[in-house]
C-alpha cells in the first residue's frame, strides 16, 4: 500500500475571536433543564440552546438574533459532537431566512476540517438548498485531501472495504463541484483523485486512478493549467463579488482562509503524474507513461 502527501489544508494561525463573539442571553424557561449531550462542553451548549430557543415562531421577533451568531457558534466548535449539532442550527437559520455568506462558509470549512468533522462537512455541502452554503474549489479540494489522508492508515485499524469507502467520499466530494457552478475540471483535485486511489492496491482502485489520469489528460488538451488557475480565480472573486461587496469581508475572508500557493497546486500535479507514469511503465503501456512525463516536465518548468 502506497502513501502519498495528499495534505490540502493550511493552518491558518491569526487569532479571529474577536469576530466572533459568544452571545448568551438565553431566553428559555429557567425551570427547564436540558442534559447537556456526551462530548458537548457547558458553554458551548447554552450558546447552541440560545439560538435554537430564539429560531421558533414565539420568541424569534421578541428576542432578534445577532447575524454573527451562527459564525460565533461555528467558531466555537471543538468536538465531533459539536459539530453534529451545526446542521440543525443553519437549517432552522435558513428557514428565518437570516444570512449566510462566503464568511460563514469558509469559517465552516475551516473548523470541520480541523476537528476531522469530516461526514458532518459533506453532508451540508451536499444539501445546497437545505444549508446555503457558498464552497471554492479549495474548500472542496481541502475535503477530498481531508477524507484521502485517512486511507490506508499505517496501524491496519482498517480494512480495504473502509479504504474504498473513504475513496468513494474522495469522488463524492469531487462530484459535488457541478451542484455548485464550479468547473469540474481541476488539475489539482485530478491529482487527489489519482493519488487517493493509488493508495489502494485493488483492481477497482486502480481502474479509478486510470480513468481519472485518462480524463485528466484528455481535458489538459483543451486547457492548461495557466488557463484553469485564471478562470478559478476570477470564480471565486466572482462569487465573493455577488454576496458580498464589503470591503472589510474580503479581508476576512482572506484571515480566514488563505490562498493555496501556485506551487503547491503543482506539486501535487507532478506527484500524480510521476506516480501514474511509474505505474503505466511496470503495466507496459508506454504511450500513456511518455505523455504524462511531458505533462511533468511541463510542469517542472513552470514553477522556475
Amino acid at each position: 500500500m502506497k502513501d502519498f502527501d495528499l495534505s490540502a489544508t493550511e493552518d491558518v494561525g491569526e487569532d479571529v475571536s474577536e469576530l466572533f463573539p459568544t452571545h448568551t442571553e438565553t431566553t428559555t424557561d429557567k425551570d427547564e433543564q436540558k442534559e447537556i449531550p456526551p462530548g458537548v462542553s457547558e458553554k458551548f451548549y447554552k450558546f447552541y440552546n440560545d439560538i435554537i430557543s430564539k429560531l421558533n415562531p414565539k420568541t424569534f421577533l421578541a428576542f432578534p438574533l445577532a447575524h454573527s451568531s451562527l459564525n460565533g457558534l461555528i467558531y466555537h466548535v471543538l468536538t465531533l459532537q459539536e459539530a453534529a449539532l451545526i446542521p440543525e442550527v443553519i437549517e432552522r437559520w435558513r428557514l428565518y431566512r437570516l444570512p449566510i455568506n462566503v464568511v460563514t462558509t469558509r469559517l465552516l470549512v475551516r473548523r470541520l476540517l480541523e476537528i476531522e468533522a469530516l461526514e458532518t462537512l459533506f453532508d451540508i455541502l451536499a444539501d445546497r438548498a437545505k444549508y446555503s452554503q457558498f464552497p471554492s474549489y479549495k474548500d472542496f479540494r481541502r475535503l477530498m485531501a481531508a477524507f484521502a489522508s485517512n486511507i490506508g492508515k499505517t496501524d491496519g485499524s482498517q480494512s480495504i472495504e473502509e479504504d474504498m469507502a473513504m475513496l468513494d467520499n474522495v469522488f463524492k466530494t469531487f462530484g459535488l463541484m457541478t451542484y455548485y457552478d464550479l468547473s469540474h475540471f481541476d488539475p489539482h483535485s485530478y491529482a487527489i483523485l489519482i493519488l487517493a486511489s493509488m493508495k489502494i492496491d485493488t483492481e477497482d482502485a486502480w481502474k479509478r486512478a486510470d480513468v481519472s489520469t485518462q480524463e485528466l489528460m484528455s481535458l489538459l488538451s483543451t486547457e492548461d493549467i495557466r488557463q484553469v488557475e485564471e478562470r478559478e480565480d476570477e470564480e471565486e472573486r466572482s462569487q465573493i463579488d455577488r454576496y458580498e461587496r464589503n470591503k472589510a469581508l474580503r479581508t476576512q475572508i482572506d484571515q480566514l482562509h488563505t490562498k493555496l500557493e501556485r506551487t503547491e497546486r503543482i506539486t501535487a500535479c507532478i506527484q500524480a503524474a510521476t506516480v501514474m507514469s511509474e505505474a503505466y511503465s511496470l503495466r507496459g503501456e508506454s504511450e500513456k507513461a511518455n505523455e504524462l512525463e511531458l505533462w511533468k516536465n511541463d510542469l517542472s518548468k513552470s514553477l522556475n
